[in-house]
């Protein structure tokens, strides 16, 4: 494929995500779905998951500013006056900062922790380049990547992801599922790295908040590179003639006026 040299740039996440360009995100989308679906998908809504999710990448990526940006508010009965003087006086005092749980700050600090004790995790937190926008073109078509962490000396990319179970056969599962290994891949691509050397760290929200470091088998990559391939193909046919293809014919078997499934 024709990949552009990707430009590096430190943006907000707003004005990331708001970006035309195709993130791995949407690809993932399409892989799932449908470029019809991915264009007419629901307005986006962050839930209490995601927000831990954000919370969790900012004390593994950047432990030094986290409370600047959060505090911990405990779980008050704002019915009882010295309660709802407590919740108020925190707020004051932490102005312009996110308040989480008691329960979620013992999951961000338990995953910390954890994460603290494996050699490899530090690893794959540690590249020279964190949360940094890039943004290129693949074939001609405006593309756009954000990967959490990465080191263009070593070659390799990693990424955080949150989880109820990390074991190796349930996060399979996930990645699968949930089409990280598009992301993955995708990435990779973009960087000129081997995904190979992509690596996930799977984190457990729930205690005793266990961490670990995988990467991706050749089955897994050869998996991801046929869906981003058959994803990007889809995007591309929109962006240079406005066609919008349905579901992938492989996927069923054509009859006179009907896929048979």
């Amino acid at each position: 494929m024709n990949i552009s040299k990707f430009t590096k740039k430190v943006d907000s996440n707003e004005d990331y995500h708001s970006d035309p360009s195709i993130s791995s995100s949407g690809l993932k989308v399409i892989a799932d779905r449908s470029v019809e679906y991915y264009l007419n998908r629901p307005p986006f809504k962050t839930t209490e998951a995601m927000e831990l999710g954000t919370a969790i990448h900012e004390k593994l990526l950047f432990p030094d500013q986290f409370d600047d940006q959060y505090f911990e508010l405990p779980k008050l009965d704002l019915r009882k006056k010295a309660d709802k003087e407590i919740a108020a006086e925190l707020k004051e005092s932490n102005k312009g900062k996110i308040a989480m749980t008691t329960i979620q700050m013992n999951a961000i600090n338990g995953i910390y922790e954890n994460a603290q004790k494996k050699q490899d995790v530090q690893k794959y937190l540690n590249g020279n380049i964190k949360e940094v926008s890039h943004y290129g073109k693949i074939e001609g078509i405006p593309v756009r990547f954000r990967p959490d962490c990465m080191d263009d000396r070593q070659k390799w990319i990693s990424d955080i992801k949150s989880c109820q179970n990390n074991k190796p056969n349930k996060f399979r599962r996930d990645i699968y599922d949930r089409h990280y290994h598009v992301q993955a891949y995708f990435y990779s691509i973009c960087a000129g790295f081997d995904p190979k050397a992509f690596r996930f760290i799977a984190v457990e929200t729930k205690p005793p908040y266990l961490v670990q470091v995988y990467g991706m088998s050749d089955q897994m990559i050869d998996n991801a590179d046929y869906l981003f391939h058959e994803a990007f193909f889809s995007w591309k046919v929109y962006v240079e003639t406005g066609h919008v293809l349905g579901y992938m014919h492989h996927e069923c078997s054509d009859d006179d006026d009907a896929f048979l499934l």
